[in-house]
């Protein structure tokens, strides 16, 4: 065996339920839908924002993908085809966004939940980008999350998703930062100053950037107890 392992030990790992092996794969038939499926799981996980999809457009202009079909002309016409395979699989849910154009969702109960609230228009989607996003490319509050209260799981995108429509997009971090400063690292907590500067509005040292009431908040949401 010769040369370093192509998979370091640090690799980035894409979740493919196990039943996709078992019952899913030994099915399919067409190499191209089995890459359209893989990359458009790979795409889907990768992201760090909710609702987390894959548009058409992205799978399109792809050039990683576009590869793996190299280079023919046709190529788009493939990726659309391996789409409507994996929709009618259940592979995939499919939702036609009048500003993201065809969206694609992982068929589990997150992501048919999502494509529930896309179709409804209860969840706001970008237009579609010609180019899809960079890895390295993070959404600040992802970031800030991550550094100071740990992975972002679907739930948590989700919930901070929700919360950039909720309140002021300035209150987040900074709300985000009080709860990393008191060291109570947990999104309830964050929640509840949100809640507080929505009802009492916000009483915050601007020097410092402490919260006078942070004290009285943790006795409220840990122990229980009454503010006075």
């Amino acid at each position: 065996m010769t040369g370093g392992p192509i998979f370091p030990a640090n690799a980035e790992v894409t979740a493919i339920p196990s039943a996709f092996f078992s019952h899913v794969l030994p099915e399919m038939q067409d190499i191209a839908e089995l890459r359209v499926v893989l990359h458009a799981f790979f795409s889907i996980r990768r992201k760090r924002v909710f609702p987390r999809y894959v548009s058409r457009a992205e799978l399109c202009a792809d050039e990683t993908l576009a590869r793996g079909f190299g280079g023919r002309d046709d190529c788009t016409a493939l990726i659309e085809r391996a789409l409507a395979a994996a929709v009618d699989r259940r592979l995939l849910v499919g939702v036609s966004h009048r500003t993201g154009g065809e969206l694609y969702f992982i068929n589990d109960e997150q992501g048919r939940r999502a494509a529930r609230r896309v179709e409804a228009g209860e969840l706001t989607v970008a237009p579609s980008a010609p180019k899809p996003r960079a890895a390295s490319e993070r959404e600040p509050l992802v970031e800030l999350y991550e550094a100071n209260f740990g992975p972002v799981t679907p739930m948590i995108a989700e919930q901070l998703a929700e919360a950039q429509q909720l309140f002021p997009a300035q209150w987040l971090p900074r709300a985000m930062k009080l709860a990393a400063a008191a060291n109570i690292r947990r999104w309830n907590y964050v929640l509840a100053i949100l809640e507080r500067w929505q009802n009492e509005g916000i009483d915050v040292d601007e020097e410092t950037g402490r919260d006078p009431e942070v004290e009285r908040l943790w006795e409220r949401y840990v122990r229980g107890k009454p503010t006075r």
